[in-house]
């Protein structure tokens, strides 16, 4: 990606799911409630394709993150530029970790793990897993980048929106299709 478009550069985002559609659609908005990005995910695929754009007119595609392997569910998915099909990074669920705390690997454009993304708590997620409606807990995540915290993702149970910090907005479009439990966002 040649430049990152300013809408990208902030601290705090809402995304509010536009419900009773075909396939899942998502606004994305500032603090002010201010409009940045429309979001699809592609429905009746054998694979996740989601795409960020502009806006609603869909006149500009920002993002695309789409599995890397329909065989493969641990495969992950990859984000490219729309534009020019180069990479800019990936994300890999951690197996093995997330047998107690769901965890992503994040990847840069060449494959190194330059950080992850995971349950905020061991306990909540211990409790999620292993207790009747457990599965009830809202499930919030730490995203870190090279072992410092970048981002958050917070479920707002008001009814006001998801709050989410810096790229964890992203990172919640991906988990819908990897949820251990079979829980969505929604």
């Amino acid at each position: 990606m040649e430049h990152i478009d300013p809408k990208f550069e902030r601290d705090k985002f809402l995304l509010h799911q536009k419900h009773f559609t075909i396939g899942e659609k998502y606004y994305i908005y500032d603090e002010k409630e201010q409009p940045l990005f429309y979001v699809e995910r592609e429905k009746f695929k054998l694979h996740a394709h989601i795409h960020v754009y502009n806006d609603d007119s869909k006149s500009r595609e920002l993002l695309t993150i789409k599995d890397k392997s329909i065989f493969d569910v641990n495969a992950g998915m990859d984000v490219k530029d729309p534009a020019t099909g180069e990479l800019i990074g990936s994300f890999k669920r951690d197996v093995v970790s997330s047998m107690l705390r769901r965890t992503w690997k994040i990847m840069d454009r060449n494959g190194n793990e330059i950080g992850h993304a995971m349950e905020d708590s061991i306990g909540k997620a211990l409790i999620r897993r292993f207790l009747p409606f457990g599965a009830l807990l809202k499930t919030d995540f730490i995203i870190e980048i090279n072992n410092r915290e970048v981002g958050r993702f917070i479920i707002d149970l008001s009814g006001n929106g998801r709050l989410a910090t810096n790229i964890s907005w992203i990172f919640l479009l991906i988990l819908q299709d990897y949820s251990t439990e079979g829980w969505r966002w929604h």
